[in-house]
């Protein structure tokens, strides 16, 4: 006795709903693009408050601060080098 054959048996839909095209995007997907904008606004804001600063404080105060930012770099440098 035969019940049903072909795309009407479980293995049918199976495979039915295997070969379907996806549409849409994944919840993993959807998390991945969520952080990716989250981090590309961030980055934005930091870049632009960055160039407003430089401007209105001037250049010669922006390259005061990369000097000093620099020589704090240095000094951890030196210190984690005498710890480490």
């Amino acid at each position: 006795m035969c019940v049903a054959t072909g795309d009407n048996t479980i293995f049918g839909r199976i495979a039915k709903l295997t070969s379907d095209p996806k549409t849409g995007m994944t919840p993993l997907q959807k998390e991945i693009l969520r952080f990716v904008l989250i981090i590309s606004l961030f980055i934005t804001t930091v870049v632009i408050l960055i160039v407003v600063l430089w401007y209105v404080c001037g250049w010669s105060r922006a390259t005061c601060l990369c000097l000093a930012l620099y020589e704090l770099k240095d000094l951890y440098s030196r210190i984690s080098g005498q710890h480490g």
